[in-house]
């Protein structure tokens, strides 16, 4: 059972996207966005920092171990396991935010602002680079559905409680983080024709955009 939990990618049939599977999992991220949104409605902003704290290093360390699977496989490639994608700005953002002091801790909390909740809930509605390409017991599905569900709701929690204010300069803050990651994307892309932040095609979608 281990083995097929970290088996390489595309060995057994992908979950795939508007299948069982994923609804499965889509609910199941639902119920615990809402879960977390109930045990902590009534709790004050030092106990969602707490959240952050403990949530932002356990990303790590998940980060840590996909990155270790990839290379126990041969995946090389700078877009196989270097965690820069939009998404992956959450991690940064989180650590920033639960631990960072003044502008530094500013800028995470407008990224997870205005970024965390639309990313997270488009990618459980579309994991496009994650059921494709594995299994639903997989254990990068685990790590993906289970990431962009604290993300969707750590950023939702920021927002209802107004952690960050929606105003220009959080936004401008927001654009600062995203534009430092998008430049490193397109110099590497640029160097190694990878695909960091499918900044260069999107990935397995389920439409086509047309020109």
């Amino acid at each position: 059972m281990l083995e097929k939990f970290f088996a390489p990618e595309y060995e057994y049939p992908p979950c795939g996207l508007f299948t069982a599977g994923h609804f499965v999992w889509l609910a199941f991220s639902l119920i615990l966005i809402l879960i977390f949104l109930r045990l902590t409605y009534k709790k004050n902003d030092a106990f969602l920092l707490k959240f952050v704290r403990i949530t932002g290093p356990l990303l790590i360390i998940l980060e840590i171990i996909k990155i270790l699977y990839k290379f126990n496989y041969g995946y090389f490639n700078l877009d196989a396991w270097v965690p820069i994608s939009y998404c992956s700005i959450f991690m940064y953002a989180s650590l920033c935010s639960g631990y960072g002091k003044g502008y530094v801790k500013k800028l995470g909390d407008a990224f997870i602002t205005f970024g965390s909740f639309p990313a997270g809930i488009g990618f459980l509605l579309v994991p496009s680079t994650s059921l494709t390409i594995m299994p639903a017991y997989h254990f990068l599905a685990f790590h993906s559905m289970l990431y962009h569900s604290v993300m969707a709701f750590t950023g939702l929690s920021y927002i209802i409680r107004k952690i960050s204010a929606f105003d220009l300069k959080n936004y401008l803050r927001y654009v600062l983080v995203f534009a430092v990651f998008a430049a490193v994307s397109v110099t590497l892309n640029s160097v190694t024709g990878c695909n960091l932040m499918t900044l260069q095609d999107p990935f397995l979608l389920p439409f086509v955009f047309r020109r």
